[in-house]
């Protein structure tokens, strides 16, 4: 029995790319998922750009992972916009996700920082006081 759901499309994409692993792909599409719920939560429906698409992913990943969501997304194997781009197309491409005409992998090919926002938000969280025991 073949599975046409989002866990069969994935494991369709893995067997035939293994960059990236199959939780980045469930984490690109709950993003994309998300940023397409707040689009229409103020307008009517309309396409999000990969801008939209890289900053909604990251702060999905602040939100679930905290501190860690650098090392995590960087342990499936999303180390650039590109290979959020990469995700996406390989999405699109099993019909998990759609795009229009206008849309090119090539919008994920630009600068952008992934990181630097957690590392920001590292940087400013207040340092917990702990007192350490001295031992004689």
């Amino acid at each position: 029995m073949k599975n046409n759901g989002i866990e069969g499309k994935i494991a369709e994409i893995t067997k035939r790319d293994s960059r990236y692993e199959i939780e980045a792909y469930k984490f690109i599409e709950r993003a994309v998922k998300l940023e397409v719920a707040k689009s229409l939560e103020t307008q009517s429906p309309r396409h999000i750009t990969a801008k939209e698409l890289l900053g909604r992913s990251i702060r999905l990943a602040e939100k679930e992972y905290g501190p860690f969501a650098e090392s995590v997304l960087r342990g499936w194997g999303i180390n650039s916009a590109s290979d959020i781009g990469n995700i996406v197309y390989s999405l699109i491409k099993v019909k998990a996700l759609s795009a229009s005409d206008e849309d090119s992998p090539d919008d994920f090919c630009i600068e952008y920082d992934l990181f630097s926002r957690l590392r920001k938000e590292s940087h400013t969280m207040p340092k917990p006081e702990i007192e350490v025991p001295v031992i004689a």
